[in-house]
């Protein structure tokens, strides 16, 4: 293996870690993508051809001729080049490519000796080396096996991120430590369970060396891996799918902690999770479960938040981090305002190469301009620089407040560059150059020739690598360098605007994820509400609250099933209407269930609803079917004789619909109800009536549904014969539902009909 660092200013390749920087973010490539790059870096000025790329990179694979392209389009995504005016990398038409910047290298070992502590690079820092240093300290404890948990805290603009980049940027250098990475969003993260330790698992299950990250999510947390479908094929997901059914929140975090555990077992594992005060209660009980685990563990958490958000509204982040501190579990590091001292540096380091000795002057009057806010400062500093003002401290005159200073820079760009920002704005803090085509009708190669532009010189964004949607889509990905970035141009843009660029994001982005829609089905959402479609923003609230239910996540599923309703609110009183809503109400019933109690009045009310509902003339029976299901299951625990009342409504509903296997299902109920009667006899005409309506189906034509629902006729049915008496057949129904759970593949049918079996030798 080499043992070069190659330098292409501004970036820096370490083929050793397989990582790309540019001055202090890692810039995230697919694995094949990095190869190419540097494999073009190694013959640099040298023409290498696609059939030279095709056998390096994919030998004894048969691929496409078009794998290096992409490859190469993702690179310059990433790198900001252009194909038409290249920096990097060029092609030679109808041959391959050339790298043509030029490349410098050096040893590592020697690098990594001569790499300070504090890092200067872009973005620059300064002021904050006895917070690093203690943080490097904690670090250093969880490489001895105590766990440490670390809350980063400042308001906007102090620096927080920066200081975590610098932070990893140093632990990174020596490939000491496994790190991931996860981000909070404001429009949609509190509503998406485990947002961000998803987004940090992904984004280690895609690094060159995963291959150990993927073995122990799928042999301890295969439930979480289902939910990276990116890391998987097809065929692994729907097959770890089938085995992981049923899942609940307590084993979301069991298998969570132990994959940490395992993760952190070899080298160290840090975790940095941004803007906690916008996260989701599941992200938050799952640190809370890590910092009270008493095994080793080499694990580092930083978590970064802002304290005055937390401070409102019984903010959990706020409960949740006071009793960790409480016991000694967790610490909070807060970061201060810069002093005039660390203004000078700033200004010292920045135009070391431009007479920094001659902005002594200027120091004083920037501090006391920004108060000591570094987002504020390094907004001042480039305004100046912009006017040329740099050396005449005495015509300073700026803004007085952070916002302001950012319009003013924003003012300085053209206006093509501001109408990208703007759709940015609208897309997101992390965004797609593929989204932002599609909101201005533009082609990619445009908007990534811009947002590549603007990042190179640290405007307001930064670049994010590359990203592939479903249909085949590669396009450049960018976040902005704060949040309020993206505030002050989102409230720069016109209304009327916003809600058409929200329109045309919402529905690229859901022709792009076609089937797998429902897991960008939060974002869609936001889009589609705020585009004026309550409909569209309706159904993607209903498959948010099912994939909260995939997760674990109850909490949050109800926290969908309210914003439906309000939704519903803006939707025309009709029959479609109370097909979407009866929809909404059948998904949230078991999170009312498990949140509010079985004798909760908003469960209740919820099911009542249901109930009128589904006797809407017209209504899709499937739906009406399950609302019905829901109440009486929820009657059945409070009320028998309404129960039974119900059951007997779905099974005349049901002949009159004249569809065999859904009769089978609902003379289900039926026998529960009489069975909880103590109707014996008459439940067993019921559930035996079912398994003849079941059997008539062929054997051929029989369907894992289908199997599965005989197992849950043959349970109950079961448990019904013992109490007549008739022990044998009950265990002889009790093992053909097991056989026939098995068959179905279904895990919770199968759970069903051995807890059943189990009862039953208890009996005996």
């Amino acid at each position: 293996m080499k043992s070069e660092l190659y330098f292409f200013p501004p970036f820096r390749l370490d083929p050793n870690n397989a990582q790309l920087w540019l001055g202090g973010g890692e810039i995230h490539l697919r694995r094949k993508t990095f190869d190419v790059l540097r494999y073009l870096v190694e013959r640099n000025g040298q023409l290498v051809t696609k059939a030279a790329l095709l056998d390096a990179l994919w030998p004894e694979v048969a691929v496409s001729d078009s794998m290096p392209t992409i490859s190469v389009r993702e690179l310059r995504a990433a790198l900001g080049d252009d194909a038409l005016t290249p920096r990097f990398i060029e092609t030679v038409h109808g041959r391959g490519y050339r790298f043509i910047a030029e490349v410098t290298t050096a040893g590592a070992a020697s690098a990594l000796r001569q790499r300070p502590l504090v890092v200067v690079s872009a973005p620059l820092m300064v002021g904050r080396e006895e917070e690093l240093a203690q943080l490097h300290r904690q670090f250093a404890k969880a490489g001895e096996g105590t766990r440490q948990i670390v809350f980063v805290s400042g308001e906007a603009g102090i620096g927080k991120t920066t200081f975590a980049t610098a932070f990893l940027t140093n632990v990174a250098s020596d490939g000491t430590a496994r790190i991931g990475r996860g981000q909070c969003v404001e429009q949609y993260g509190a509503g998406e369970p485990y947002m961000p330790m998803l987004e940090a698992l992904t984004r280690l299950g895609l690094e060159p060396d995963s291959e150990r990250v993927l073995e122990i999510l799928r042999r301890i947390a295969p439930t979480w891996l289902t939910q990276m479908p990116v890391l998987l094929s097809n065929a692994e997901r729907e097959r770890l799918q089938s085995l992981t059914s049923g899942v609940t929140q307590q084993r979301m975090l069991r298998e969570m902690v132990l994959a940490l555990e395992a993760l952190a077992d070899d080298v160290p594992l840090i975790l940095l999770l941004e803007d906690l005060h916008w996260s989701d209660l599941s992200t938050l009980e799952l640190i809370a479960a890590i910092a009270r685990r008493s095994e080793p563990a080499q694990l580092l958490i930083v978590g970064t938040y802002r304290p005055a958000a937390i401070l409102a509204n019984s903010h959990p982040l706020r409960a949740m981090k006071e009793e960790l501190e409480l016991h000694q579990l967790g610490e909070d590091l807060r970061l201060s305002l810069l002093s005039e001292e660390h203004v000078a540096d700033y200004l010292g380091r920045r135009f070391a190469a431009n007479g920094a000795q001659r902005l002594g002057s200027l120091a004083p009057v920037i501090h006391k301009r920004t108060e000591g806010n570094p987002l504020f400062m390094v907004n001042v500093v480039d305004h100046l620089a912009a006017q040329g003002l740099l050396l005449e401290a005495g015509r300073i005159e700026t803004p007085h407040n952070l916002r302001q200073m950012i319009e003013r820079n924003l003012d300085r760009l053209s206006v093509d560059e501001r109408r990208v920002l703007q759709a940015a704005s609208v897309a997101g803090t992390e965004f797609s150059a593929a989204s932002i085509a599609a909101a201005l009708d533009r082609p990619i190669a445009e908007v990534e020739e811009c947002c590549g532009g603007l990042a190179r010189h640290a405007q307001f964004i930064r670049s994010h690598g590359a990203g592939e949607w479903p249909d085949g889509t590669v396009a450049g990905r960018y976040a902005f360098l704060h949040t309020l970035y993206c505030d002050v141009l989102y409230e720069r843009t016109p209304p009327g605007r916003c809600v058409a660029l929200h329109g045309y994001i919402a529905e690229r982005e859901e022709a792009a994820w076609g089937g797998r829609a429902a897991e960008i089905a939060v974002e869609l959402a936001y889009h589609y509400a705020r585009a004026g479609q309550p409909r569209k923003a309706l159904e993607s609230r209903i498959r948010a609250c099912q994939q909260c239910l995939n997760r674990g996540a109850m909490t949050e599923a109800v926290g969908q099933f309210d914003n439906g309703l309000e939704l519903l609110l803006k939707l025309p009183d009709d029959s479609t209407r109370a097909e979407v809503e009866l929809e909404l109400r059948n998904t949230a019933f078991f999170a009312l269930l498990i949140v509010k109690g079985s004798g909760s009045r908003e469960l209740e009310q919820s099911l009542l609803r249901g109930l009128e509902l589904s006797r809407t003339p017209g209504l899709d029976w499937r739906k009406a079917q399950g609302a019905l299901l829901s109440l009486f299951w929820f009657e059945l625990f409070h009320n028998a004789r309404r129960a039974s009342e119900i059951s007997e409504e779905l099974v005349a509903r049901a002949e009159a619909h004249g569809d065999p296997e859904e009769l089978a299902v609902a003379l289900d109920p039926l026998g529960w109800s009489r069975l909880d009667l103590g109707d014996f006899d008459r439940a067993a005409e019921a559930w035996d009536r079912a398994m003849h309506l079941f059997e008539s189906t062929p054997k051929s034509a029989r369907t894992p549904r289908h199997l599965a629902l005989m197992a849950n006729n043959r349970s109950p049915a079961a448990v019904n014969q013992w109490f007549l008496g008739y022990a044998d057949e009950a265990i002889a129904r009790g093992t053909t539902a097991t056989a026939l759970a098995q068959e179905s593949g279904d895990k919770t049918a199968l759970r069903l009909t051995l807890n059943v079996r189990m009862l039953l030798y208890l009996f005996r």
